[in-house]
């Protein structure tokens, strides 16, 4: 999937709104067409999957922004349920130490960083993309493999290994 501008500044847009009343549910995804579009990698693919995409990005940002947006999207034990932006806040303001107004300042560079996440599929659940090297007279494209490395169930690094076949003669 490739965003051009004008959807790179709407999924920004629709990140912002989906934290808003309900938080990241179903009936609200689906209002929510870029969203959905960067997390799903097939029309048969089910909230609960592009849920799980949706938190596997966020996993890859680190500790203190993981938990303010699993709060503020109503995705973490303490704020499921919970309607309002503003108590999610509060909630996470309470567990930090901090006033809801200081937690809202921290809002906008978490939801910047899962932007760039997502537009660019680093995270593990991503939608696989395959990215094949065209033919062009030196190299055969041999094998490909990837090493997801998880710790404490989060995702922490993704390291992609890529071997081609020389077929060119006195090419290094």
């Amino acid at each position: 999937m490739t965003l051009d501008r004008d959807d790179a500044e709407s999924l920004a847009q629709e990140l912002s709104l989906l934290r808003k009343n309900e938080g990241f549910i179903q009936r609200r995804l689906t209002k929510a067409a870029i969203v959905d579009e960067v997390l799903r990698g097939s029309l048969e693919d089910t909230f609960e999957r592009l849920k799980s995409r949706f938190l596997s990005a966020i996993y890859t940002l680190d500790e203190d922004e993981s938990a303010l947006l699993l709060d503020i999207f109503a995705l973490s034990p303490e704020t499921a349920g919970v309607d309002g932006l503003e108590q999610r806040r509060q909630i996470h303001g309470t567990k930090i130490g901090l006033r809801k107004y200081s937690v809202a300042s921290r809002e906008k560079a978490a939801l910047q960083h899962l932007h760039s996440r997502l537009v660019t599929g680093t995270y593990a659940q991503s939608p696989l993309v395959l990215h094949v090297p065209e033919m062009h007279g030196g190299i055969i494209y041999e094998a490909a493999s990837t090493l997801v490395i998880v710790e404490n169930r989060k995702w922490r690094e993704t390291r992609e290994y890529y071997r081609f076949a020389n077929m060119v003669d006195k090419l290094d």
